[in-house]
């Protein structure tokens, strides 16, 4: 059980490095420092990797609660998320995972062969609270302050990312939970 409880900790203080260190300097306009601080967090714990997701989603200059969600936008991004999720858990992709290097292979291939299962009632919980968080934020969105919008935008990547690992358990929640934080 101190395994768990220490990869608990670890995985807390790379939240509080992404918290406290990431998303500040991300919104102030030092992507660089960013950067650097997945990198950090990346350190603690393997799942602050998923943290690349914000440069790639919210590089241009600009701070990223700045990103406004119109309904087209939104509907193509939660139709690309959708299309992930498809592949990655209903496609056996176990050929190719197994041209990644040695380690990584082990790794990964262990995670989609001993954990490849969805909760339906994960799912469905989790499509209940984004259709409730989505249906509010279109509507309010004209009256959202920056910190609301950047707040509504991590919710959106989020679900993404869940919708994506959601028949692995054990990755979607270790990903997810740096976004679960905003709901």
């Amino acid at each position: 059980s101190l395994t768990y409880m220490e990869s608990g900790i670890r995985q807390l203080l790379a939240i509080s490095i992404a918290l406290g260190w990431v998303l500040i300097d991300w919104a102030n306009g030092r992507h660089i420092r960013a950067i650097i601080g997945i990198g950090v967090a990346a350190l603690m714990h393997n799942s602050a990797v998923v943290l690349l997701v914000l440069p790639i989603l919210f590089w241009h200059n600009r701070p990223m609660y700045i990103v406004e969600w119109k309904p087209k936008k939104a509907i193509i991004l939660v139709g690309l998320a959708l299309a992930a999720a498809a592949v990655i858990n209903f496609v056996d992709l176990t050929r190719i995972i197994q041209l990644l290097p040695a380690t990584l292979e082990y790794r990964i291939l262990s995670y989609y062969t001993e954990n490849n299962q969805i909760s339906l009632l994960a799912v469905a919980n989790g499509t209940l609270f984004f259709a409730v968080v989505l249906g509010l934020g279109f509507r309010a969105r004209k009256w959202m302050s920056d910190r609301e919008k950047l707040l509504f935008n991590l919710c959106m990547v989020g679900f993404a990312i869940y919708l994506v690992f959601m028949s692995f358990d054990l990755i979607a929640s270790r990903l997810n939970v740096y976004f679960r934080i905003v709901e």
